[in-house]
């Protein structure tokens, strides 16, 4: 296959170079995601149930290596899990699927690393560069990433400056490969994060003393259903009831995770905010409300400028310099002054602290594109 895409793509270069375009580079991302095989159930998202039952392994011949029945006389076992590799170029909108790797368990990380490895030099054998290694950051990606970068078990981050290497050197070209958490994944753990400082949650975030949390979040959705009820415009129109009570398959979708960092949640947490600030101020239960609201649109805010303004915001790049990091960098100093508070009380173990070291994605706002 990858043979096949090296002619794809050098036809792809003559053909820009006679347009009178420039032709791309070879220069590409490699991406990477573990996936689980879950055989014999068919989920409708937008219904939330199961409707069916998948095919039977004689009627999945493309999947033959995946569903075939084993004989019992051999040591192996069924497939659990998938690691899937994809090569995008940077340069065009070129992409080739490239080989995946089954296993009987989750991976660890140095059978993730080898599977890395001996992908790359499949590419680097046909002239397609790794610039970019993307996964999503979870368990032994982010171990795997660690070993590359020459951090094996540290605690990031590593110093005051919350910065670090997020690079190593490809043994095959010599170049450097640079270290990317995959964004989408990035804003669902950070909006995940939220959702679990709840009523009954497993986190109760705190910040300069406010309690702050998801309830910000089912009180916006609440005052939707009564502008519904009552024929008022809603102010967040694509806003769905499970994308607030968020089961498990909702946490799988990147779409229910954007929408809580986008314009719409935070003007109307912004109008919400307002016109708390309006009323009487000495109701002590009106200036709790109105702080936790304050500082959960802070958090919101602060992930809007990462991703829907950064990250996923499909800005051209063209210098260190440029204003997509000055802006990352912005919504980088609310976790920054959180992470500090956390620090001068001597909260250490503030959940606030696993925040900031799953949000390596926004430390490339302090990396040099060279």
């Amino acid at each position: 296959l990858v043979a096949k895409a090296q002619e794809d793509y050098v036809l792809l270069q003559k053909e820009k170079e006679q347009k009178g375009f420039l032709a791309p580079i070879g220069q590409g991302a490699l991406i990477f995601d573990e996936v689980k095989v879950t055989s014999k159930v068919h989920w409708h998202a937008r219904s939330n149930r199961i409707v069916g039952l998948a095919l039977s392994p004689a009627d999945m011949s493309e999947l033959h290596d995946i569903y075939d029945t084993l004989n019992t006389s051999v040591p192996t076992q069924r497939t659990t899990y998938v690691l899937q590799f994809l090569w995008r170029c940077l340069t065009s909108q070129f992409d080739v699927i490239g080989p995946y790797y089954t296993s009987s368990t989750s991976f660890s990380h140095k059978f993730l690393m080898s599977c890395v490895f001996a992908t790359m030099h499949s590419f680097h054998l046909y002239d397609f560069k790794v610039a970019v290694l993307i996964g999503d950051g979870a368990s032994s990606d982010l171990t795997s990433f660690k070993h590359l970068c020459g951090y094996k078990g540290a605690f990031l981050p590593t110093d005051h400056e919350h910065y670090i290497q997020p690079w190593f050197v490809n043994p095959y070209s010599g170049e450097k490969t640079h270290i990317l958490i995959c964004p989408s994944h990035q804003l669902k753990n950070m909006v995940a994060a939220l959702y679990s400082s709840r009523k009954n949650g497993t986190k109760n975030f705190t910040n300069h003393g406010v309690n702050f949390g998801w309830k910000a979040i089912e009180d916006l959705y609440d005052r939707e259903l009564q502008r519904a009820k009552f024929n008022v415009p809603v102010r967040v129109p694509r806003l769905k009831k499970r994308y607030v009570l968020r089961d498990a398959w909702t946490r799988l979708n990147v779409a229910p995770s954007k929408i809580m960092q986008q314009q719409h949640v935070l003007a109307e947490l912004k109008e919400h905010l307002s016109k708390l600030q309006d009323e009487n101020m000495d109701d002590e239960t009106n200036s709790n409300e109105s702080l936790s609201v304050q500082t959960t649109l802070g958090y919101l805010s602060a992930l809007n400028l990462l991703f829907e303004n950064g990250l996923l915001s499909h800005m051209p790049v063209k210098s260190s310099g440029d204003t997509l990091f000055a802006t990352m960098a912005t919504g980088m100093q609310f976790f920054i002054a959180w992470y500090n508070e956390a620090i001068a009380t001597g909260n250490i173990n503030h959940a606030v602290v696993k925040l900031i070291i799953k949000n390596t994605a926004a430390l490339l706002c302090r990396t040099k594109l060279n």
